[in-house]
């Protein structure tokens, strides 16, 4: 079903994921079109490396 126009469609798009501290997670789903209205999710993957791993030497 789609979380804006509510909407079941035979044709869902991942709009978002949602994480949660306790218990599973859950996928955010819409139709093809108000999909258009969500900014794309980010790839958590591609996180440069600089930000994952503290500067060399401090402390």
């Amino acid at each position: 079903m789609c979380v804006r126009c509510e909407v079941t469609t035979d044709t869902p798009v991942v709009v978002g994921i949602v994480h949660q501290n306790s218990g599973p997670g859950f996928v955010v789903y819409a139709c093809r079109t108000c999909a258009a209205h969500y900014p794309p999710e980010p790839d958590v993957l591609s996180v440069p490396l600089a930000y994952t791993h503290p500067p060399s030497g401090k402390a």
